[in-house]
């Protein structure tokens, strides 16, 4: 029975070890989509930004003003457009900010506060990949180390319950 508990605790300890080391690797490919993302964005919205800057001195909510006063549907709804472009630019903007800060940082923000639609689209394209990185091996023991802790605490204390539950009752005299 040992031997199978040893068994056990290095196929779950190595199952860890090989999730661990995929999340440098989610981290790496949702940053490298925000950076993309950015980059259309920013295309998307250059024209608008030089009729800003040859109209409304550079000035792209007066250009949204401007579109928005006019009498032509196809103005406002336009308006309502770069607006939307301008807010998704900011948006990305910020998810890059957030993700140069650090491992740690950028780490915590992938797992924690990402941005939904960007994660989905990550993980629906994600390649597994084995980054032998310090950084991707100190994630892979630290993720391992955690999930082998965690599963022998549940499994110890389930045995626990279970051994208290099928005790015969004490017989006092």
């Amino acid at each position: 029975m040992k031997i199978i508990k040893d068994y056990l605790r290095l196929i779950v300890f190595s199952v860890g070890l090989l999730l661990g080391v995929q999340l440098p690797a989610v981290v790496d490919q949702y940053a490298k989509r925000v950076d993309a993302k950015l980059l259309e964005s920013s295309q998307n919205l250059a024209g608008f930004q030089q009729t800003a800057e040859r109209y409304f001195a550079g000035d792209i909510k007066k250009l949204v003003a401007h579109y928005l006063a006019s009498d032509d549907v196809v103005f406002k709804q336009d308006a309502n457009n770069i607006q939307f472009i301008v807010q998704r630019v900011a948006l990305l903007k910020e998810e890059l900010k957030l993700l140069q800060q650090g491992a740690l940082i950028s780490t915590f923000h992938v797992v924690f506060t990402h941005d939904d639609a960007i994660m989905r689209e990550t993980l629906a394209q994600y390649t597994y990949v084995l980054i032998l990185q310090p950084r991707a091996i100190l994630w892979g023991i630290a993720i391992a180390l955690l999930l082998s802790i965690l599963i022998e605490l549940i499994l110890t204390a389930f045995i626990r319950v279970i051994k208290q539950v099928n005790r015969p009752p004490k017989i006092q005299v």
